[in-house]
């Protein structure tokens, strides 16, 4: 992690902040920091102590849960607008998940130890972590459910049609194992299965292309 002590770069990332989330609070009296997390970066470590709370202003960042296997289940990916540590310190507990960084991120910190009383009396800082809270509580029910109602070749179609960009796939696999609930191996059969009925096309190493979206959308579509 890489702290900014910059005036003037904290001020912008509150601008972007707030133009990423038009309800985000008035962070004047909270003397946030930024901080810059590499790709791959731990961010919290389960069970660990939660200092601060974080929002996001740009890049994206998961939530994994180990499970007594020390496998991990990835249940929320956080992107800019949202917090971190809301659960955490609304409870007073340490972290609940493993939170890593998934691409280059830069996140606003408030010191949970100097500010929580005030963040608590706060209306409008207490409706941003409300709304978060919201968001990840229906994000988490509705991928639960559909990790154990709908086939894993499913779920991936879907996936792929909400992150590809201009017809192009590409996403860390080893992470999106963990938030499908399946193995690598499994997931490479499924996009194996994928390009052999002309779905996609494999441009590079982790790389695809759409070649056939109303086929891929059929996919998304069994049950």
């Amino acid at each position: 992690m890489i702290s900014v002590t910059k005036p003037e770069e904290i001020r912008r990332g509150i601008e972007e902040l707030n133009r990423a989330c038009p309800f985000a609070p008035e962070l004047d009296g909270y003397a946030p920091r930024l901080c810059l997390f590499e790709a791959g970066e731990t961010v919290l470590s389960f069970e660990s102590p939660v200092r601060y709370l974080y929002l996001v202003v740009t890049g994206t960042l998961f939530a994994a849960i180990p499970n007594a296997n020390g496998d991990l289940l990835l249940h929320v990916f956080c992107g800019p607008g949202d917090s971190l540590g809301e659960l955490e310190l609304f409870r007073g507990c340490g972290s609940i998940s493993q939170v890593k960084s998934y691409s280059q991120s830069r996140c606003l910190q408030i010191d949970i130890g100097r500010y929580r009383r005030k963040m608590m009396e706060d209306p409008a800082f207490l409706l941003y972590l409300a709304e978060n809270l919201a968001v990840k509580l229906e994000g988490t029910a509705v991928n639960s459910a559909q990790n154990l109602l709908l086939p894993v070749e499913s779920r991936l179609a879907r996936r792929i049609l909400l992150q590809e960009h201009g017809g192009i796939y590409r996403e860390n696999l080893s992470v999106i194992t963990k938030f499908l609930g399946t193995s690598y191996r499994h997931l490479q059969r499924c996009l194996e299965g994928m390009i052999n009925k002309g779905c996609l096309v494999r441009s590079a190493r982790g790389v695809y292309r759409i070649q056939d979206r109303a086929a891929l959308e059929q996919l998304a579509k069994k049950d």
